[in-house]
């Protein structure tokens, strides 16, 4: 069964309430801001995905020259 997912506010929310958190492990910090810089890249990328879906009229994922050169003058 696969697990749920914590967002970053969710983890900080659970280390806030340990009785004692005396340590922060570096792989608890790295999944922090590796989880952050995910979900700004994504937001940052929004448009560009909005736009590529657009010209990709077949639905593959692959751009032909015409659909590229038409994605740049869209940008």
């Amino acid at each position: 069964m696969k697990s749920k997912r914590l967002s970053r506010n969710d983890e900080v929310t659970m280390m806030q309430a340990a009785t004692k958190p005396e340590k922060l492990l570096f792989c608890d910090l790295q999944k922090c801001v590796l989880d952050f810089q995910l979900q700004e890249h994504e937001q940052f990328l929004t448009s560009f995905n909005t736009l590529f879906k657009l010209v990709d009229t077949s639905k593959h994922g692959i751009l032909n020259e015409d659909q590229f050169m038409q994605l740049l003058e869209l940008m």
